[in-house]
């Protein structure tokens, strides 16, 4: 496998038969590779292990941030279905050239699809309700906190439901303090 960064592209080539180029994507460079069995991301030229959730997470948080106050800015102008509909038929293009530039196999099995179909229904209410909230909100960041105690119910259903999941006594702790806040911000009128 091929890897190279010359600065104004990053092309690799996963499979000696296939080479493609991710030109900025967004102002930023974004790429992967996969070197005997480790991923690799490289985003805004830094690399980062696959194994690295701290750094994915505070990219996605962020990222999330700047969405819901663009989001909060649009539901001035814009019904909350309208925006839900324009933002998942930009996303989902670029997910798809996402998928085949990296090489990533679009087929999945039954189960995954009928996990899918429940995740889309989830999904759907939740964006909905998401947006609305955003709109409603006397601030936005109440709304997007509220949303944030996802992290309760994510955190202990995983416990159970999955065996490779732990939960220590200070993350029991983050969670009881998150709850704090939560319940606290439900009370601001």
């Amino acid at each position: 496998m091929n890897f190279e960064n010359s600065g104004d592209f990053l092309a690799f080539d996963i499979n000696p038969s296939k080479q493609f180029d991710l030109s900025k994507f967004f102002g930023v460079e974004i790429g992967w590779r996969s070197d005997n069995n480790v991923n690799s991301y490289l985003i805004g030229g830094l690399m980062f292990e696959k194994q690295n959730w701290f750094i994915f997470a505070l990219i996605g948080m962020l990222s999330f941030a700047c969405m819901a106050l663009s989001l909060k800015k649009l539901t001035y102008n814009l019904p909350t279905s309208v925006i839900l509909l324009y933002l998942f038929a930009f996303t989902t293009p670029a997910y798809l050239i996402y998928n085949v530039t990296t090489g990533t196999p679009l087929d999945i099995n039954w189960t995954a699809l009928l996990f899918l179909l429940l995740a889309s229904v989830f999904a759907f209410i939740g964006n909905l309700c998401d947006v609305e909230a955003l709109r409603l909100a006397p601030n936005a960041g109440y709304a997007a906190a509220i949303k944030s105690g996802q992290i309760i119910v994510i955190t202990m259903m995983a416990f159970l439901l999955f065996k490779d999941q732990k939960i220590t006594v200070s993350g029991l702790i983050g969670v009881a303090l998150i709850f704090c806040g939560v319940f606290l911000l439900s009370y601001q009128r």
